[in-house]
């Protein structure tokens, strides 16, 4: 997306500083690569392979989302002011409508049965699924109105950062910190 390349390389000194800030997940890459042993993985290999996964999503997702917030600020009369009352809820309220990463890959552990158009179908192990929090984060069940855009919603069954309300074994670690590098840099311009 050229606007939001051209606007981080405008402002980088400020995104660069929150980066050499982050303090990063050691222990989570470690029980994350062994948790990849199972799939023929050697932990060696995994560390870097998920090292290299989180500094590109944790450098792009909130390049994207910075992105996003500024075009629903600048395009809907009064958003500035709904910004400003609470940053953190309009992000992440902006990041349930469009999420910067849209769909989280897992990989099935065990067998596993689900119903596929009517048909009961047993999945293998193995099998890669793909799961589309931008269908998630617009359940009626677990947003009312979910077109609507509103800062005053109940964010914990959000899926944006891969967990649902930021918990389970698929979460960002970086969640915290990509919210509050967005609202540092978006501060600056609103």
């Amino acid at each position: 997306d050229w606007p939001v390349l051209f606007w981080a390389s405008r402002h980088r000194n400020a995104y660069f500083e929150a980066w050499e800030a982050m303090v990063w997940p050691t222990a989570e890459f470690k029980k994350m690569a062994e948790d990849m042993k199972e799939f023929g993985y050697p932990p060696e290999e995994s560390i870097g392979m998920l090292s290299e996964a989180f500094a590109t999503a944790a450098a792009a997702g909130p390049l994207v989302l910075i992105g996003k917030t500024m075009d629903q600020i600048r395009s809907t009369r009064g958003h500035a002011n709904l910004y400003r009352r609470s940053p953190e809820k309009y992000i992440r309220e902006t990041a349930r409508l469009e999420p910067p990463v849209t769909v989280i890959p897992v990989l099935l552990r065990v067998d596993t049965e689900r119903v596929i158009h009517g048909k009961k179908v047993t999945l293998p192990a193995g099998t890669c699924l793909s799961l589309s929090m931008r269908l998630a984060n617009r359940d009626p069940k677990a947003f009312p109105n979910p077109e609507e855009f509103s800062i005053d919603r109940d964010f914990s069954k959000l899926t944006t950062w891969g967990g649902v309300g930021g918990t389970g074994p698929r979460s960002c670690p970086a969640e915290k910190w990509a919210i509050s590098m967005i609202t540092c840099i978006l501060d600056q311009y609103v």
